[in-house]
């Protein structure tokens, strides 16, 4: 679970627009388009992104399409990138996170 400073942000930033949303498996495009778990990542620590060319994508803290457990619980966070890589909006998933009492 996060600290309710942390879950605050991630809905500030996914409703903020400052986010350009991609639709695959990937916490961040080459881009910088980035899933719901992707944006969470940048803001625990935006140091951790390394780029991967063979892959065309960005790892955070040497992770692809999901952060570590200790971060956010697995189901969680497959729930979230089911969303999201189904077209659920930033904004819709920070009113789905906002309202979880799990998150």
């Amino acid at each position: 679970m996060l600290t309710p400073e942390v879950k605050t942000s991630w809905i500030e930033a996914l409703k903020s627009g400052l986010y350009v949303q991609q639709h695959k498996c990937s916490l961040r495009t080459e881009d910088n388009r980035y899933c719901c778990l992707g944006v969470l990542a940048d803001i625990l620590n935006p140091n951790l992104w390394r780029y991967k060319p063979h892959c065309g994508e960005y790892r955070w803290a040497h992770n692809n399409a999901y952060l570590p457990n200790h971060v956010l619980d697995g189901d969680i966070q497959s729930k979230l990138a089911g969303m999201n890589d189904g077209g659920t909006s930033f904004s819709e998933i920070a009113d789905y996170i906002e309202q979880s009492s799990n998150i």
